[in-house]
């Protein structure tokens, strides 16, 4: 019989581990410390829990930084611990892959199409208890609060949202680094709307940041239309190998703001950008074309626990919200490691991501961010996307 997980001690060991290699959660990120490692090739054929570990320092030290080593331990159940990922050895290639890890919530090969076809897919990959506990953390979260900064749309009304470039261990992290959105986002990476050198293999991703969005009631400010990838390429990353996955924490409703998309717009490529109050949005010009040659706007309407994994040139927007409620939305953003950005800027270059277990999102529920749990946040002065506009 299997041993239950003792996820008091395995929080202690990981929070230790990144509090020892960041000295607070205010700490810089690593990634700006040292150059991202050389990017190793593995042998045909090998699964990622079949690769030896990673002999670069550099990589031990990124991943031990970010609680690697420690949060394996979070990670594992007792009786499922590899050897090699013991909390001496050397980080993996890639993070931890192990098949203990693995979820069994994979998107289907129809939703896979879909989302290649449309830009696209709408997922209830968390319950309805994961949700609420998210909200409820979240909107108790000092620091989250406190660490939000606003967005100005062109009416002069504000969208708040708090941004890291680093998980730490906390209920955030387990969302981020869990394996039903790892696993689903690598074989999205993988697929032919990202790659025109696609195999259908998973692409390797690794975390390029996490947001939790606040749209107040009534007052919540929309977002221009836009894509992610018109900000992302001028930080350097050469295609479009990324994605965005979207977690709605309450119901996301019209009335409240939720996204609207334009179907099938991420096959356009990337359009021209230019700052519109204090976001960079897409050519108006462009977008109404966009419209016109039948991509069709879809409001997305979401259920607490839903996920929408969109594309990085999947053209979209949300009005303003004008319900008596707020609209809370947990957004994690992945980059392919073959398309680690060639320069430094305010969001992470390649470094390993653990892949945690999915059980751990209802066992950190609780935790928040705290001092020293290895969370970067990307200090809103730092943002340079919408200055590249200009």
């Amino acid at each position: 019989m299997q041993k239950p997980v003792n996820w008091e001690d395995r929080v202690r060991v990981a929070s230790a581990a990144s509090r020892s290699a960041f000295g607070g959660a205010g700490s810089k990120s690593l990634l700006q410390s040292e150059p991202a490692p050389p990017r190793a090739v593995s042998p045909p054929k090998q699964s990622w829990a079949e690769r030896p570990p990673a002999q670069s320092p550099a990589v031990q030290r990124r991943v031990e930084a970010s609680g690697g080593a420690g949060m394996r331990r979070l990670m594992y159940p007792e009786a499922a611990v590899p050897a090699q990922y013991a909390l001496e050895d050397a980080a993996a290639a890639c993070g931890a892959r192990a098949a203990a890890t693995a979820t069994r919530r994979r998107l289907s090969a129809e939703q896979v199409a879909a989302y290649h076809r449309d830009g696209f897919v709408i997922v209830p990959l968390f319950t309805a208890e994961e949700a609420a506990a998210l909200l409820s953390l979240a909107e108790s979260d000092a620091v989250v609060n406190e660490r939000a900064h606003g967005r100005t749309d062109a009416e002069g009304f504000v969208s708040k949202l708090s941004l890291w470039n680093s998980c730490g261990v906390n209920a955030y992290g387990a969302v981020a680094r869990s394996a039903r959105m790892v696993d689903n986002a690598e074989t999205l990476l993988g697929g032919p709307s990202h790659t025109c050198a696609s195999s259908g293999e998973p692409a390797e991703c690794y975390h390029y940041h996490t947001k939790v969005m606040i749209k107040e009631a009534g007052v919540g400010g929309a977002w221009e239309w836009h894509q992610d990838y018109g900000y992302w390429y001028n930080n350097g990353c050469m295609a479009p190998q990324m994605l965005s996955a979207m977690v709605a924490l309450n119901e996301h409703t019209e009335e409240n703001g939720c996204l609207r998309v334009l179907r099938g717009s991420h096959a356009l490529g990337r359009l021209t950008h230019a700052l519109t109050g204090g976001q960079a949005g897409a050519d108006p010009e462009r977008v109404e074309q966009a419209r016109l040659r039948g991509h069709e706007e879809v409001a997305v309407r979401l259920q607490p626990g839903h996920v929408l994994f969109f594309h990085c040139n999947l053209l979209h927007a949300s009005a303003r919200n004008r319900s008596a409620g707020p609209r809370w939305s947990m957004i994690t953003a992945y980059n392919a490691r073959a398309n680690n950005p060639f320069r430094e800027h305010h969001h992470p270059c390649y470094a390993p991501l653990d892949r945690w277990d999915d059980g751990a999102v209802l066992a950190l529920k609780t935790l928040g961010v705290r001092d020293g749990d290895g969370t970067v946040f990307m200090q809103s002065r730092d943002d340079a996307s919408a200055a590249r506009q200009e």
